[in-house]
């Protein structure tokens, strides 16, 4: 049996303009995964309504920022350059969230598949 597969990393390719982007990513550890899922319950109230807060809507890009191990950038070449963290940073939020959601449910989905066996 192979279980080298549960800590394999993911590559996720996204075209952005002209650019293509390859984000690494591995599975996040139980202590970040724990992390994540209370920062994405934070919730407040305004007004007698609750509201997701500021920390549960970052909570993705927080879990992201743990688990990318690395960001390349192919412009049109060959060859890919990799991505310092400022770099990383001028990526649009909206492009870093559909990468880290690509992987969260991929992994939830290997959950369930688990579940139903």
């Amino acid at each position: 049996m192979d279980l080298s597969q549960l800590t394999e990393e993911q590559v996720y390719e996204i075209k952005v303009k002209d650019l293509t982007l390859f984000f690494t990513l591995r599975n996040p550890s139980s202590k970040e995964d724990l992390e994540y899922r209370r920062r994405s319950t934070k919730v407040s109230a305004r007004n007698g309504k609750i509201e997701s807060s500021d920390v549960a809507l970052d909570a993705p890009l927080w879990l992201m920022e743990q688990i990318c191990t690395k960001v390349e950038c192919q412009n049109g070449g060959p060859e890919r350059e990799i991505l310092s963290k400022d770099d990383i940073q001028k990526i649009p939020t909206r492009t870093r969230l559909r990468v880290i959601t690509q992987h969260l449910a991929e992994l939830e989905g290997e959950e369930a598949e688990q579940v139903r066996d």
